[in-house]
């Protein structure tokens, strides 16, 4: 996760203009994107940018049950937004990409996912009492 949030080589951009780098309104930029023609290969990798920013937060709510004994529902969603909101300040403040309020959204549901699933998997596998 580390590596492909800050470290990948087509992370760093410093030619970007502030609005450029920091996208606040919900789902525009998405939006824009899809309504332009685009070949296969960059419909794949948009849609590729969304499941992943979806699928890199479902293991969090497993490390902080893990780690901090915490599965309420409040808590680990509050976590896992502070998470996804660093990782986006971050991005922005050392021009690492594209600050976007859409990856915090995603990056939430997957913390949501992996919570669901985690609640899941202590009521079915909880020995009965």
């Amino acid at each position: 996760m580390f590596y492909v949030v800050f470290l990948s080589n087509d992370r760093w951009n410093k030619n970007l203009l502030f609005d450029e780098r920091l996208r606040v309104i919900l789902f525009y930029w998405k939006i824009k994107y899809l309504s332009t023609d685009h070949s296969l290969i960059e419909l794949c990798t948009f849609y590729i940018d969304i499941i992943g920013n979806i699928l890199m937060f479902i293991p969090l709510p497993f490390y902080v049950f893990f780690i901090l004994g915490r599965t309420n529902f409040r808590n680990v969603i509050v976590i896992a937004f502070l998470t996804s909101f660093l990782i986006e300040f971050i991005q922005f403040s050392f021009h690492l990409g594209v600050a976007d309020i859409d990856d915090l959204l995603l990056n939430t549901l997957g913390a949501i996912i992996g919570l669901t699933t985690i609640k899941l998997i202590k009521k079915h596998y909880t020995a009965p009492r």
